[in-house]
Formats: structure tokens, C-alpha cells, sequence
């Protein structure tokens, strides 16, 4: 049942559609409270890239995922994953919002 929400909302409101990415996103957070973690890493790497592609890489709201797929992979116990995409996550809001700014 899990695997049907997404699709459905692809083929209802669209792909790129910030409705379909919220879903997505909600769906991968539910996945990880019931510590069905390689599952939510692959719906946020997917949804990581598709709103890189409808946004642009270094898009802020394409860049929050980042952080869920971040802690996602210190579940995985991939903490080098986790680290390296933590730090160009901060590089990249950095670069867009200034070094003092409250979310860099």
C-alpha cells in the first residue's frame, strides 16, 4: 500500500509538483518511524533528484531534503554518506543565503 500513495500522487497532481514532493517527503519520514530506513533512502534520493531537476541543485527547498537523506544515511550507518552530504548541503546555503545567516 505504501508503495501506491507516491505513484498515485504522481499521476494525479504531477511529478514535479511541490504537492507531490510534500507527499513523498511525508511518506519517507513515516517510513523511518517504523525503521523501514533503505526504503525511505530510496524515496528521498528519488525525490532529491527529482526536485533537482525541477528546481536546480542549489534551490533551497531542493536542498532540505538533503538533511532528511542525511540522517537517513546515519540510520544506514553510512556516516561518511551522511557527512559528505551534510557539508555541501552547508556549502551550497552558505553560498546562497551569506555566511550569517541563521540557517548556514
Amino acid at each position: 500500500m505504501l508503495a501506491v500513495l507516491p505513484r498515485a500522487g504522481r499521476y494525479s497532481l504531477g511529478p514535479e509538483r511541490p504537492e507531490t514532493f510534500n507527499a513523498e517527503l511525508e511518506l519517507a519520514i513515516k517510513l523511518k518511524e517504523v525503521e523501514r530506513y533503505h526504503d525511505a533512502e530510496r524515496l528521498e534520493v528519488h525525490v532529491m533528484e527529482t526536485r533537482e531537476h525541477a528546481l536546480g541543485p542549489e534551490y533551497l527547498e531542493a536542498l532540505s531534503i538533503q538533511a532528511h537523506l542525511a540522517f537517513t544515511y546515519t540510520k544506514l550507518g553510512r556516516y561518511l554518506d551522511a557527512k559528505q552530504l551534510m557539508v555541501k548541503m552547508m556549502e551550497t546555503r552558505e553560498r546562497l543565503l551569506g555566511p550569517e545567516h541563521p540557517k548556514t
